[in-house]
């Protein structure tokens, strides 16, 4: 389970140191409702016990390594779909995503892959920045890292809800749905046991939840 949760932690280091028509979800079925091996793929009661906080362990490196994995995670799963996920094939975010990015004030509206890439950079500047993912020992995290928490789950959520609603045949075709059902069920776990996302932010997936006993 360490490939998948970063269970050793971040390394710290000395101071000194696809088709060309666009897809309507409304207007399919919901694979990933309809798989019925979807349980029993998956070890759900090894998953919730991942996510409580070690005993000794700071707060903020726990969520700071956990975040970092799903960050990775869903960055690799999104890749592996870029034969599928296209502006042509994937013109808006999924129902339940947004396809606005604010940029400055000004709201843009993009195609999925240009959102999901944007998601990408915009985390990819927080986790590499030592001011508010800081790698040295002798470095505090920011007073406000949980609302950083709180930002880079509610885009990576976007993200899943996107791969999920328009690609899960892609990605059960790519032999990965085992790994999007599990990296999602531990996503879930461990921001409710941190009270990361409000019921708000993911009631638009109410059906996968339901169906997964979540």
């Amino acid at each position: 389970m360490e490939w998948l949760i970063g269970i050793t932690g971040r390394n710290k280091v000395p101071s000194s140191s696809a088709g060309n028509t666009p897809r309507r979800v409304d207007d399919i079925q919901k694979p990933y409702v309809n798989d019925k091996t979807l349980l029993s793929k998956i070890s759900k009661d090894e998953l919730k016990e991942t996510v409580q906080l070690p005993t000794g362990v700071d707060p903020n490196e726990w969520l700071a390594t956990n975040t970092l994995s799903f960050f990775n995670h869903i960055s690799l799963m999104q890749e592996s779909l870029h034969e599928f996920c296209t502006s042509q094939t994937c013109s808006n975010m999924s129902s339940g995503a947004p396809n606005i990015w604010h940029d400055k004030g000004k709201k843009v509206r993009l195609s999925a892959p240009e959102y999901i890439d944007l998601v990408i950079t915009h985390v990819q500047k927080y986790v590499t920045d030592e001011t508010v993912f800081p790698t040295k020992y002798d470095m505090t995290f920011p007073t406000n890292f949980l609302s950083v928490i709180k930002k880079v789950f509610k885009l990576l959520f976007h993200v899943l809800v996107h791969i999920y609603q328009s690609h899960y045949n892609d990605m059960d075709a790519l032999q990965q749905s085992n790994l999007l059902n599990t990296v999602f069920i531990h996503f879930m776990y461990f921001q409710t046991e941190h009270s990361i996302l409000e019921p708000k932010d993911i009631s638009s997936f109410d059906d996968l939840i339901k169906s997964l006993c979540l």
